[in-house]
């Protein structure tokens, strides 16, 4: 509820409140969103080393992860696109506990294929080439939630992001190794 404003609907009226006040109060609607979430997986080649005791696409994915955990809690839906240099393993978005699980199974397996293409010798592709997608995969008001260590950005990289958070709160998580 609000205090009147001249010019509200009166239909609007909240009568509870304005008797107890003794002022015009409305009641104002507002429809709850379905909160959905986008994680996005940067798994190509240049993310598979690391000097510490992991690779940094592993700590992407832990990263990832936790985010994932604490909104599906909040009872929001979760989804994942990670990025490899072949192709992106999508899965789409889904609520509670069997829909994390579905985006942890689907950075497994694109891990496993990020990695076996680090391994023959598979170049980057850049990053801007690959977040076109992330757009079409979430609606407009969703969150997209980017961990990457943002190397091989490409020429349109910033154009890309701009685009993507004009309609959708994006976050970036840059990951870096930490070297003596």
């Amino acid at each position: 509820t609000r205090e009147y404003v001249p010019g509200d609907d009166l239909r609007r009226l909240d009568r509870g409140t304005t008797a107890r006040t003794g002022r015009l109060h409305l009641r104002e609607y507002r429809e709850e969103r379905d909160r959905v979430t986008l994680l996005v997986a940067d798994f190509r080649p240049v993310m598979h080393w690391g000097v510490g005791r992991r690779f940094l696409s592993v700590a992407a994915a832990e990263a990832l992860c936790m985010i994932g955990w604490r909104l599906a809690e909040e009872g929001g839906r979760v989804g994942l696109m990670a990025l490899t240099a072949a192709d992106a393993v999508i899965v789409p978005a889904r609520a509670r506990a069997r829909g994390m699980l579905d985006v942890i199974g689907g950075m497994v397996r694109a891990h496993e294929m990020g990695l076996a293409l680090a391994m023959d010798g598979q170049g980057d592709p850049p990053l801007d080439r690959l977040l076109p997608r992330a757009a079409r995969l979430v609606p407009p008001g969703a969150e997209v939630v980017l961990a990457s260590g943002f190397d091989v950005p490409g020429a349109e990289l910033a154009d890309r992001l701009d685009a993507l958070a004009r309609r959708r709160a994006l976050r970036l998580l840059l990951v870096t190794e930490e070297l003596e």
